[in-house]
Order: C-alpha cells, then sequence, then structure tokens
C-alpha cells in the first residue's frame, strides 16, 4: 500500500491511500480511499482491468 498526503481544502490535509489488490497474468486489481485526519472517509475506488497484447497487422 502507498500513502500520500494531499492538501483537500487549502485548511485540511487528507490521505491517499492506493493498493494493488491482486494481479494475475492478465487481470489486475487495485483500490484506493480518500480519507481525512480524524479517519473519515470521503471516496472509495476499485477497478479490475484485463490486460492484453494489441496485435499487430
Amino acid at each position: 500500500m502507498t500513502t500520500s498526503t494531499i492538501d483537500w481544502t487549502g485548511q485540511q490535509q487528507a490521505s491517499l491511500q492506493r493498493s494493488m489488490a491482486g494481479g494475475g497474468k492478465q487481470i489486475a486489481t487495485a483500490d484506493a480511499r480518500i480519507e481525512d485526519e480524524a479517519g473519515k472517509l470521503y471516496a472509495h475506488a476499485t477497478t479490475t482491468c484485463f490486460v492484453f497484447d494489441v496485435p499487430t497487422t
């Protein structure tokens, strides 16, 4: 997991936590969270990506 501190509103800081939840040969899953200093959750996102080769013709 990677954590970064961001300036949320100019008055308050929040942390952005992101991690790769899983990965295989062709499927990758990741998630991210934005929380303030008190731990209040403002946003949460997940994604699943399909990785493939693009054929050249």
